[in-house]
């Protein structure tokens, strides 16, 4: 359900929800890729566009489509490296980072493969003592607009708080 849902989204957002003919072939490929049919997908998405190229929902969801393959292969890369076969797990994370050239996540999996790191780097921290907040009375209001640790420090100085990255 959740897959029409987005797709059916990317029709709103586009301005093509009123035609049936581009939510039926919408759903077409959302059941597609979730079968595990990516290539199929693909290629029906592909075909769409190239009859209906100014149909923008057929682009987003081939991008969706793309997303999820990147998704998996980097589940079924994370497993393989859990079992100890690297070269795998190599092949899974490169060819989830060619669909999705902005992943910093598959990226360094496959780093992590190549040196034989077998499960994602996660660092614990253990608190001494337990946490008091004590926060500076009265009701406070930010106004930001930038990036996330921009907006930390923002917090660490208008709370008092000790931030570390």
């Amino acid at each position: 359900m959740r897959r029409v849902a987005v797709l059916v989204l990317a029709l709103l957002a586009t301005g093509h929800a009123a035609s049936t003919k581009p939510e039926a072939a919408l759903e077409k490929a959302a059941k597609l890729a979730d079968s595990g049919r990516y290539g199929d997908a693909e290629r029906f998405l592909n075909d769409l566009i190239a009859k209906s190229p100014t149909e923008a929902g057929y682009r987003v969801a081939l991008e969706a489509v793309r997303q999820k393959q990147a998704v998996d292969l980097i589940e079924r890369g994370d497993r393989a490296l859990g079992q100890g076969l690297s070269a795998e797990a190599q092949e899974l994370f490169a060819q989830a980072y060619s669909l999705d050239p902005k992943n910093e996540y598959a990226r360094q999996r496959f780093t992590d493969a190549r040196a034989g790191v077998k499960g994602p780097k996660v660092e614990v921290l253990e608190a001494a003592e337990e946490i008091q907040l004590q926060p500076k009375p009265g009701l406070h209001s930010i106004e930001y607009r930038g990036d996330t640790r921009g907006l930390l420090d923002r917090f660490k100085r208008e709370f008092d708080l000790s931030v570390e990255f």
